[in-house]
């Protein structure tokens, strides 16, 4: 009669070590979803603040490309003017220059920049008027 009371005994220290071993695997386990979570949360709050981050550059670049899209064009208007005023100013040269052939060239000269200041100032109504009239 005495070998089955060790035979309780050992079966219930297999049992307590089995127990602890659960216990431990079941322990590392939660320590390794505990440590997955955090790292999701972490890389999710990261992710939202590149994201977010991302999203304030993309809006700055979009801006900075309006402004530059503006600034050509009003550069290229710029361009424009200065051409047609340079045109305009050639013209009147030559046809002053086409009206009086005897005249020395620095009194054309001076005659040109007059018609300048005075393309620099805007034309009277009258002027426009008589302009529209003929």
């Amino acid at each position: 009669m005495l070998p089955p009371p060790p035979e309780k005994k050992k079966t219930k220290a297999k049992h307590r070590r089995k127990q602890s071993q659960r216990i431990v695997i079941d322990l590392v386990k939660v320590g390794k979803v505990e440590r997955l979570k955090r790292k999701l949360s972490e890389s999710s709050t990261s992710r939202s603040k590149s994201l977010k981050v991302n999203t304030q550059l993309s809006d700055e670049v979009k801006k900075l490309k309006e402004k530059i899209k503006v600034l050509e064009e009003e550069s290229l208007w710029e361009k424009r003017c200065s051409i047609i005023e340079n045109n305009e100013l050639l013209m009147i040269r030559l046809m002053s220059r086409s009206m009086r052939p005897n005249d020395d060239v620095e009194e054309i000269l001076d005659y040109d920049e007059v018609i300048v200041d005075n393309l620099k100032t805007p034309p009277s109504k009258k002027d426009i008027n008589a302009y529209v009239d003929t």
